[in-house]
């Protein structure tokens, strides 16, 4: 039990402890992209008519990002618009959606951060809601969706990442069950070792006991057929016995008698 327990324990707290730092730590990274787009959305009039809106620059800057990635499998980055209001990039699965109406239906939304299951692998995904705070972003998307009547502080997506995190679990659940069988082999030997001492502690009393026994025996059979002819070998023979009570005899006292 308790090994189980020390195991248990040891993988719920490494699952906590992943789960708190990854999330701050993406959190502060698309807040971090979330304030770099807000910016450029504030000062994109000073540019020209040729720069970029700032979706696109977002969308632009999120591809190249991935692109840079390759072939890595451990991060998965995108920005999605609300579902069915979407201009280009819905979300990837009911879940995301679920979630980013979840954001519109509340006063101070938060990122949420959860494991789920995507793609056919374990995702640690985290959500962070993307606001219109910038009067341009509305004008442009009321451009492109005429019928949306977007307004300032509107929730228009958000922003996802995805970690695959099928080997992290892996990992932490090999090394709980490896902790509690260490723990269990250790517990198991130092019990072994301690009724081993205790069964040979009971063994020697056992010993000593028969041994007094048949010393006792043997003493008194002497006694019965050799009395003693003198008080003093009487009184010899008495102090005799009175001491096999003690755990050590010596008979070769009783030769020399």
């Amino acid at each position: 039990m308790l090994s189980a327990a020390v195991g248990c324990g040891f993988y719920y707290s490494s699952l906590n402890w992943f789960v708190a730092h990854k999330s701050e730590e993406k959190i502060t990274a698309l807040r971090l992209v979330d304030a770099f787009v807000t910016n450029y959305s504030a000062i994109r009039s000073q540019f020209g008519m040729s720069a970029p809106v700032p979706s696109t620059f977002r969308a632009h800057s999120i591809d190249a990002f991935n692109t840079q990635r390759g072939a890595d499998d451990v991060f998965r980055l995108r920005w999605v618009g609300r579902p069915g209001r979407e201009i280009a990039t819905a979300p990837t699965d009911a879940d995301m959606a679920k979630t980013i109406e979840a954001f519109a239906a509340q006063a101070d939304p938060k990122p949420k951060s959860e494991f789920l299951t995507a793609d056919g692998q374990v995702m640690f995904r985290t959500v962070y809601p993307s606001f219109a705070r910038e009067q341009s972003c509305i004008d442009c998307h009321n451009k492109l969706q005429p019928g949306a009547q977007w307004r300032v502080n509107d929730l228009m997506g958000a922003f996802a990442i995805d970690v695959p995190a099928s080997a992290f679990m892996h990992s932490i659940r090999a090394q709980s069950a490896g902790l509690g069988l260490s723990l269990f082999i250790a517990l198991g030997l130092v019990g072994l070792f301690i009724s081993r001492q205790h069964f040979s502690q009971i063994a020697e009393r056992e010993a000593a006991a028969t041994e007094i026994g048949r010393t006792r025996k043997f003493l008194t059979r002497s006694s019965r057929t050799f009395p003693p002819s003198s008080p003093s070998k009487m009184r010899a023979t008495k102090n005799l016995c009175s001491s096999i009570a003690r755990p050590k005899i010596s008979l070769a006292f009783l030769a020399t008698k």
